[in-house]
């Protein structure tokens, strides 16, 4: 019985030490954090989208040197909510809304090519293309 406890004891305290288990409970923290620092009992559209671009940006910050964190980081937070202005303002511009709506899932899937870390720009990218159209009822709510 003991020994199950112990080998238990250091299971856990080996997946407590790993660096995944610190990046989760990092972005738990953020995307909560922001979400109630945020928060209007009017609506929750501010804090909802802090939390999603928390999210967002996530899967770029994995272990490398400081400088490509940054770099990441920074790409992710300007190209994400660029993506999704641009598209939410050519929405009912048809022609051009498809012309750019193909360029940016071009130019995101493309970048996958460059490595584990423009592939998860991609991702975060791409996840971000198709969320700019959930609030989409009119020109005036964009």
């Amino acid at each position: 019985m003991q020994e199950k406890k112990r080998k238990f004891i250091d299971e856990l305290l080996y997946k407590i030490s790993d660096d995944h288990f610190y990046n989760a409970v990092k972005i738990t923290l953020c995307a909560v954090l922001s979400f109630l620092i945020f928060y209007d009992r009017d609506g929750v559209a501010v804090a909802f989208g802090l939390t999603l671009g928390a999210t967002l940006c996530s899967p770029i910050d994995s272990s490398n040197s400081l400088k490509e964190k940054i770099i990441g980081v920074g790409l992710a937070a300007i190209l994400v909510p660029t993506f999704s202005i641009a598209l939410t303002l050519l929405y009912y511009y048809t022609f051009i809304f498809y012309v750019v709506f193909a360029i940016f899932v071009f130019f995101s899937a493309l970048i996958s090519l460059y490595g584990q870390r423009a592939n998860q720009m991609s991702f975060t990218l791409l996840l971000g293309i198709c969320l700019s159209f959930i609030h989409i009822t009119n020109t005036s709510d964009a």
